[in-house]
């Protein structure tokens, strides 16, 4: 519990400081490469964020600190089982789409936490909206097909910086509240 906790919280900060770092590289004058590290760097936050907090959520349930049903725990390992041709049970990998594993994952984790309005709220808000389109400009730079899908526009950038701040918005309170809560039963 202590290692998930520790992890969540390093990474949580090694990867804010480098957006931050890639923030101050941006220029209006630019639409290149510093405004490519900023949103990868981004998302790399995120990602990373939303690993670690399944991680965690994982390590207080086996802790007994959480409650979490059978189909809730096998998504956050994004792992599935089979029957192979034997007859014994396989485990198998199962990634989770970002988005709806996104939203899943911050929404467990607010259930454990006796947080449910507060991620309601900030589900729909308008910061996620501009999350969500944000994760297409992600898309659409990690994987360009051609040169013009890798300028980031003045907008997009904007719309990038917004969903980031929505993103520690949702996060933070949350990894606070469960920090608070670490060996509290789930209420």
């Amino acid at each position: 519990m202590q290692e998930a906790r520790s992890e969540l919280s390093a990474l949580y900060m090694g990867l804010k400081s480098d957006v931050e770092i890639g923030r101050k590289g941006l220029s209006d004058s630019s639409s290149g490469f510093p405004d490519r590290v900023y949103v990868k760097t981004v998302f790399s936050l995120v990602e990373g964020v939303t690993f670690r907090v399944r991680q965690y959520i994982i390590s207080a349930a086996d802790a007994g600190i959480y409650t979490i049903g059978h189909p809730s725990l096998s998504f956050l390992s994004e792992t599935t089982y089979k029957i192979n041709s034997q007859g014994k049970i396989k485990e198998k990998e199962e990634y989770l789409s970002f988005l709806p594993g996104f939203k899943f994952t911050f929404k467990t984790f607010a259930a454990c936490l006796g947080m449910n309005e507060f991620a309601e709220r900030a589900f729909s808000d308008n910061g996620f909206n501009q999350f969500k389109l944000s994760v297409d400009v992600r898309n659409r730079l990690t994987h360009p097909k051609r040169t013009q899908e890798m300028i980031v526009s003045r907008s997009e950038r904007e719309m990038v910086q917004t969903a980031e701040q929505w993103f520690h918005s949702l996060a933070l309170p949350l990894i606070e509240a469960a920090f608070e809560r670490k060996n509290l039963p789930n209420q």
